[in-house]
């Protein structure tokens, strides 16, 4: 369902961690070859410090490629203020000239992929293509190496957040790890909303919520060499903006603003970027309207009254067909979303002002049951449970929560019998296991 460059960005990603070592051989003294580079490196680095090279070679890889997530690490060129963001020794490159000009040609690879050491593991070339090219949470070779490769990037993440500005790569490789968290979170720990909160500032600071990739208002200081290209700009702003919702709504934290004008990136990708994904953009704009009046009804009457959801319902009724591109399976499941997550707001009405409770738990049920067995289609036709990204399982748990509480209530609906209601929790059971 995700577009490639989402893949393209996991291949980078891991690609910044297999490559914080040096290149090994067959040999095996390889981890002593390691360490004897390492301090090269190092004494190298010292040397440029103390002697910098008036006509440096440029490095070979560009700062960004044609691709909206670049195959080699990027590498800044200097700021007027000094490195943007100081990578640790063991990613040290040299830095770029003044007159450096990104070049949009896409590497190829020509030659067979060369082992590497992480964490004192050697790597083999067939383990690395075969991470790049298959996911590596699900489909793991090597439990250790997983294990190897989540320390380190649970590690460096923290780092890249004290940069001062995250570049267009650092943005992305924040949103990867949004989509799919480090599988030793647990819910209340998620560190999501940190990530998503410095990935959304990032793109307010680049402009790239205009659907610039170099607008001069915004690429000032140490930000004017961060350019790339309207697409890549548009892109990430659109899923950036996804995500923040979607953390928000699954972490139960105010919804940051999102109501800007994105005219220009809608125009920018609407040819490229899957119809669905484009009604999944609008419904989270209508999702942010949504929780952000409803937080101010909590805050100030410490419940929604049932005339206000009622409403909110109404209006989602009347955007459905506005924001509907095509009719797929998928198209519907983000529906049931959305319209689930209005539903919700009838829980917590005030008792005095729910007339129609019985009925609204009804139809919320509803939602829920039509959400999860639209989640079991789907799985059995493209495994979206497999591979989903985190907010569709926190969907699903929340569906699954408002199915078995109304099970175990008076509101529970009466055709079902006690057999009826072993199968939903079966089903609750398998979705969620």
């Amino acid at each position: 369902m995700w577009p490639v460059s989402v893949v393209a960005t996991q291949r980078c990603g891991v690609e910044r961690v297999l490559s914080r070592d040096s290149h090994v051989n067959d040999a095996p003294s390889y981890k002593f070859r390691a360490k004897l580079e390492l301090l090269e490196q190092e004494l190298r680095s010292i040397k440029e410090v103390v002697q910098p090279k008036s006509n440096a070679e440029s490095p070979s890889v560009s700062q960004r490629n044609g691709t909206v997530f670049p195959i080699q690490p990027s590498q800044l060129p200097p700021a007027t203020n000094g490195t943007v963001f100081s990578l640790s020794s063991n990613l040290q490159s040299p830095q770029q000239p003044q007159s450096f000009v990104p070049s949009a040609t896409l590497l190829e690879k020509t030659e067979p992929t060369k082992p590497r050491m992480l964490g004192g593991k050697l790597v083999s070339g067939q383990d690395i293509d075969w991470y790049f090219e298959n996911t590596c949470r699900r489909y793991a070779k090597d439990e250790q190496l997983v294990t190897l490769l989540l320390d380190s990037l649970n590690r460096d993440v923290w780092v890249l957040l004290q940069a001062i500005t995250l570049d267009l790569e650092s943005i992305q490789a924040l949103l990867i790890i949004c989509t799919w968290p480090f599988p030793t979170i647990r819910f209340v720990t998620d560190p999501s909303p940190n990530f998503i909160s410095s990935a959304l500032n990032a793109c307010m600071l680049l402009g790239l919520h205009t659907g610039r990739g170099s607008h001069p208002s915004f690429l000032i200081g140490g930000r004017q060499h961060m350019t790339c290209t309207d697409y890549e700009a548009s892109i990430t702003w659109v899923f950036c903006s996804i995500l923040a919702q979607r953390v928000s709504t699954g972490n139960g934290h105010p919804p940051p603003f999102l109501q800007h004008n994105d005219t220009k990136c809608k125009d920018t990708i609407k040819d490229t970027l899957a119809p669905e994904l484009l009604t999944f953009f609008e419904l989270q704009k209508f999702s942010n309207r949504l929780h952000t009046a409803m937080s101010a009804q909590i805050s100030a009457n410490n419940g929604v009254p049932e005339t206000i959801v009622k409403m909110w319902e109404a209006e989602f009724e009347l955007l459905r067909p506005l924001v509907t591109h095509v009719e797929t399976d998928f198209s519907r499941f983000i529906m049931l979303v959305a319209q689930l997550e209005v539903q919700a707001y009838y829980y917590i009405s005030p008792p005095d002002q729910r007339p129609n409770f019985t009925l609204n738990t009804l139809r919320t049920y509803n939602t829920s049951q039509n959400l999860i067995n639209t989640a079991l289609t789907l799985e059995s036709t493209c495994q979206l449970l497999t591979h989903s990204p985190h907010w569709v399982y926190r969907a699903l748990v929340d569906a699954s929560c408002i199915l078995l509480s109304t099970l175990h209530s008076t509101a529970a609906p009466q055709h079902l019998s006690s057999s009826d209601a072993e199968v939903v929790a079966a089903q609750v059971l398998s979705l969620l296991s």
